[in-house]
């Protein structure tokens, strides 16, 4: 597999840029980072109690 990259440098630097965009688009150190977030918990919308009564 290396004497393919010594034969096709342009391919090799071509392979070599596509996996660091790859590693720096996606970033999979992330995912074990231990960041603690300020954000309240989401919540759904109250439900309506006592609705407005129907005008006919």
């Amino acid at each position: 597999m290396f004497i393919w990259f010594r034969k096709h440098p342009l391919a090799a630097l071509l392979v070599a840029v596509l996996l660091f965009a790859g590693w720096f688009a996606f970033r999979p150190e992330l995912l074990f980072v231990n960041k603690t977030v300020n954000e309240p918990f989401p919540t759904s919308a109250p439900a309506v109690t006592n609705p407005a009564p129907k005008r006919h």
